[in-house]
């Protein structure tokens, strides 16, 4: 896995404001330079809106005040108004005015829970987007002179066989999954995030820049074919694919929420996905083994050329 040099300080900012300065104990500063060198996180700037701190207890069941104290030795916090949320792998109590987050990641484990842990820490990121409009997506990420498309599949269908077919000028940002956030003008950008399964499976170390963000001009659901084909999508069906495929990104984050909470989230995710649909465009695209798939989308969306 590749970390950053010398850092321990970083900032990740997203398409419309929303900005997190991350810090981390010294228990916790290799693990997370790796997980910023993973996501392509910048050098720190304290102007960032939200704050996130990084710990490694060795219990991994520490109180919340004796964590609370232990953060606010690395950066001021707010002395009340935290809730937990129990991820698992981490640990996470979240401000409920500032939304400020603290993430304890617990003693350190074998190599494959280190990287579930660095996964879960998504869970802030997720939360927000999700709250300002927006929706993790399992998807593929790729673009052409700046359009976003995002090709959304189930498992083994042929996201990350399409990323490797495209030819330029179209490029592959990413293979598995991608944050879509929109501003208040409800413009929807989204950003590539990292393959997790990659580094579960070993294979060579990969970055991706998930502070790099594209427009996203059109969505397609995958299935294989024996002939390329696209198919536009009524709003209705739309909707329900965009809020399945959120949850398949999103759902694992949420599973140990309260059931109230829960309940919460999954609206305002079909919300979002309502709110998507009406905004763009989706498709149906059949894609064949030898095709070249991608000038079918680019029949439907004259616009990239």
């Amino acid at each position: 896995m590749k970390s950053v040099k010398n850092q321990n300080e970083f900032s990740f900012n997203l398409f419309g404001g929303q900005s997190w300065y991350i810090i981390a104990n010294d228990n916790a500063k290799l693990f997370t330079k790796t997980f910023a060198g993973i996501m392509g996180l910048s050098e720190s700037f304290t102007c960032c809106s939200k704050k996130m701190v990084i710990i490694r207890s060795f219990s991994g069941n520490v109180p919340s005040q004796e964590l609370l104290s232990e953060a606010k030795k690395i950066i001021n916090l707010p002395g009340d108004k935290w809730v937990f949320i129990d991820e698992g792998f981490a640990k996470i109590w979240q401000n409920t005015e500032t939304l400020d987050t603290i993430c304890d990641i617990g003693t350190e484990g074998p190599y494959e829970v280190e990287i579930f842990k660095m996964s879960y820490l998504l869970y802030p990121f997720y939360s927000r987007a999700i709250n300002s409009g927006g929706l993790p997506f399992h998807c593929a990420l790729i673009e052409k002179n700046g359009h976003g498309i995002l090709l959304a599949a189930n498992g083994q269908t042929g996201k990350s066989t399409c990323c490797r077919r495209i030819s330029p000028p179209w490029h592959p940002l990413c293979d598995d999954e991608a944050l879509i956030v929109c501003d208040a003008e409800k413009n929807y950008h989204a950003h590539p995030f990292p393959t997790w399964s990659n580094f579960l499976l070993h294979k060579p170390g990969h970055t991706w820049d998930a502070q790099s963000h594209v427009p996203v001009e059109a969505i397609f659901f995958l299935e294989q074919a024996s002939s390329d084909k696209v198919i536009p999508l009524l709003q209705g069906t739309a909707a329900t694919e965009i809020f399945t495929f959120a949850m398949q990104a999103g759902g694992r984050l949420f599973y140990n929420l309260e059931d109230s909470e829960k309940a919460r989230i999954r609206k305002q995710m079909f919300n979002n996905a309502c709110d998507i649909s009406r905004k763009i465009r989706s498709y149906r695209l059949s894609v064949s083994l030898t095709g070249k798939f991608w000038e079918e989308i680019e029949k439907v969306l004259p616009d990239i050329s």
